[in-house]
Parts: C-alpha cells; sequence; structure tokens
C-alpha cells in the first residue's frame, strides 16, 4: 500500500470517527440518556486492544488519535450515564 492510500484511507476512518464522536458526545451530556454499564464495561475492556493496537500497527494515527477520544467517551458514559438502579458491574441493585 502507497503511504498516499494509507493516509487517505486514514482520514476517510477520521472522519467517520468525528460521526460517531458527535453522537456518543451528546449520549454523555444529555442528562435524559442511560447507557448500561453492562455494554460500556465490555467496550472499555476490548476496545483498546480491538480497536487502538490495529491503527497502531498500521500506522494510522488520525485514526488512532479520533479512537482514543471516542475510547474517553465511552469510559465517561460508563461513569456518568449509567442507571441508577445499575452498580459498578451493571448489576441490577436490590432494593432493601
Amino acid at each position: 500500500m502507497m503511504i498516499e492510500d494509507r493516509l487517505l484511507a486514514d482520514i476517510l476512518m477520521s472522519i467517520g470517527f468525528c460521526i460517531g464522536i458527535v453522537t456518543k458526545g451528546y449520549a454523555v451530556w444529555d442528562e435524559d440518556c442511560t447507557w448500561t454499564r453492562k455494554s460500556s464495561l465490555t467496550n472499555m475492556v476490548t476496545i483498546p486492544i480491538t480497536a487502538l493496537l490495529p491503527y497502531v500497527l498500521l500506522n494510522t494515527y488520525f485514526s488512532l488519535f479520533f479512537a482514543c477520544i471516542k475510547y474517553m467517551i465511552t469510559i465517561a458514559k460508563y461513569i456518568w450515564r449509567a442507571p441508577e438502579s445499575e452498580d459498578w458491574l451493571g448489576r441490577k441493585k436490590k432494593n432493601v
């Protein structure tokens, strides 16, 4: 793959990441939005290996930068947008 092709692919993937950042960023800022911790926890554990590492290996640094931002948004969703009825692992709290 020529360097120009890699750069073009990197830019196009970055545009896609920007769209995802806007939509997921809205979920963090919208106080009415909830996101289960089970799905966010799974993403927090797997994204570094399945999404960030390939960009490092492919030397696509624009995509890596935006993927890191998207990963930070996933962490923010896990912390701030989980339902009140869930504990930190996504299990339903029992009413005591």
